[in-house]
């Protein structure tokens, strides 16, 4: 983790004398040196649900509470379900969304809160709902640097704070907080700080997430095309038509493209099933080459393949047409 960030919460007076019994960050979790018997985790964002995921498969019962109306919101709608229905069914993750965890109470021995009017209880507590930075002691004002009023360092395309010779990159700078961004702006912002020809952040990132399925996406949303006024079609092939993964037994579930349906050119692309965070490394080349489908279904992948499903998604009939 980049401790320029850590785990912020606004808690209750109860788990404030609790931190040390109950309660637990991220980091405090992977750190258990023992199995747990039952875990609440408070937020379902991809972390959260990471982290649910990995304790369900050691044995633990685990309970999701999430204040809004569905866990993973970042995904699209299918995408979304089919992870939420193999965690439900599969690893038997009890998922509450739509209201708040109230009134929790921590002792040595157990953690009590109220989900609405049911009383949830598990040995601990697992906080994962959001990141702050650590700034404070950094005294950049002594620099000029300014930061925003959430402790952010704003940075341009290029990298560069408000002050021309400072630079700043990864979570601090509060855009997208994964480890292979930070690395990209690194290389980028070294690079225009010692006066080579400049050069902006990559846009693109590719984002994959450890749940169980595993699920990845890059590029646009279906949800965020559509707001950017993008008229898209989007190729759906799901892995169970797939020789490889009939092969081994991983047939589970689909991948997509979506696509503007003007241009044929690939926008985005999302996938969820066994072994797809080693596929999006294909996708994302392809959607930052600007690539349309009839180049990608005209790519000869190698026989029997997971990275085939790429070519037959960009066969499969469009489906989903949206304005």
């Amino acid at each position: 983790m980049n401790r320029a960030c850590q785990y912020a919460v606004i808690f209750s007076i109860e788990i404030l004398q609790a931190l040390a019994a109950g309660v637990a960050s991220p980091p405090d979790f992977l750190e258990l040196d023992k199995l747990l018997g039952t875990m609440i985790v408070m937020g379902g964002g991809y972390l959260g649900c990471e982290l649910a995921c990995m304790a369900a498969m050691l044995g633990t019962k685990v309970t999701i509470v999430e204040l809004l109306e569905d866990v993973l919101l970042l995904l699209d709608a299918d995408v979304r379900r089919e992870v939420k229905m193999h965690m439900e069914k599969n690893l038997r993750v009890r998922i509450l969304t739509g209201k708040a965890l109230e009134g929790v109470k921590a002792t040595e021995k157990s953690v009590t809160g109220k989900v609405g009017n049911e009383t949830v209880s598990a040995e601990l507590l697992l906080v994962s709902v959001g990141r702050k930075p650590v700034t404070d002691e950094l005294k950049l004002e002594n620099a000029g640097v300014k930061i925003d009023d959430k402790g952010y360092i704003p940075v341009d395309d290029l990298g560069r704070t408000n002050v021309a010779s400072v630079y700043a990159i990864g979570d601090v700078t509060g855009r997208m907080q994964l480890a292979p961004n930070a690395n990209s702006q690194d290389i980028i912002a070294a690079e225009n700080a010692t006066g080579r020809k400049p050069r902006k952040y990559e846009s693109l990132m590719p984002g994959v997430i450890f749940t169980v399925p595993e699920v990845v996406l890059v590029g646009l949303t279906e949800d965020e095309a559509k707001r950017q006024g993008c008229t898209i079609v989007t190729g759906k092939f799901r892995l169970s038509g797939l020789s490889r993964a009939i092969v081994v037994s991983k047939t589970a579930v689909f991948v997509k493209w979506i696509v503007d349906s003007l241009t044929d050119q690939l926008l985005g692309a999302a996938a969820v099933g066994a072994h797809v965070t080693e596929l999006i490394a294909e996708a994302t080349l392809a959607i930052r080459s600007e690539l349309t489908t009839r180049e990608a279904a005209r790519t000869i992948h190698a026989h029997p393949t997971f990275s085939e499903v790429w070519t037959e998604a960009a066969h499969a009939p469009p489906q989903q047409k949206r304005s």
